[in-house]
């Protein structure tokens, strides 16, 4: 398979974050979340905030339905804080299932 993205440095992917659109307040604080989380997981978090593609308008893909253009006033932070929200969830999650694994370890031990 063929890439035709070119390789963008941190700085780069912040600019291109900030021409689509999005606010940032604080570009080294931008590129230090960048640099920890990665552009494309970043990315999978902004998409709610881009602009929804009217009926009509070329998409790339059958599946797209978002333009790469953010809604007015979509701010950086907005995505640094669902990314944040996430994190913790998911940890909320597997510290249950670990406890409830235990705990189904012990059930299952009292029945043999």
């Amino acid at each position: 398979m063929q890439y035709d993205k070119p390789h963008l440095e941190i700085s780069q992917q912040v600019e291109k974050l900030a021409s689509n659109g999005l606010r940032i307040s604080d570009r080294d604080r931008a590129a230090r979340f960048l640099e920890t989380v990665g552009y494309y997981r970043v990315s999978a978090y902004a998409y709610p905030f881009r602009e929804l593609l009217a009926d009509g308008d070329p998409r790339d893909s059958s599946v797209q339905f978002r333009s790469n253009a953010f809604i007015a006033g979509a701010q950086f932070s907005w995505i640094e804080d669902m990314w944040r929200f996430d994190r913790d969830l998911r940890l909320l999650v597997l510290d249950a299932i670990e406890t409830i694994g235990y705990h189904l370890g012990l059930r299952n031990k009292s029945h043999r």
